[in-house]
């Protein structure tokens, strides 16, 4: 719910709008893969991936810059 608040506040304040949808775990096949550490599933599901992964950038960077 924190996450929403937040996303609503940013488009808010910068003028844009934004749309979630919900897809069940079994229907998501990436992010399902994902939570279980099958990379190779996950590989097959989207090759178009990076191979390393990229760092998360800080709140502070994410919300006020």
């Amino acid at each position: 719910m924190k996450l929403m608040r937040k996303l609503t506040w940013v488009a808010a304040t910068n003028n844009f709008t934004f749309r979630s949808l919900h897809i069940p775990g079994k229907r998501n096949i990436i992010a399902d893969s994902l939570s279980r550490f099958q990379m190779g599933r996950f590989r097959a599901a989207a090759p178009q991936a990076k191979q390393n992964p990229e760092e998360c950038p800080g709140m502070s960077q994410v919300m006020w810059s």
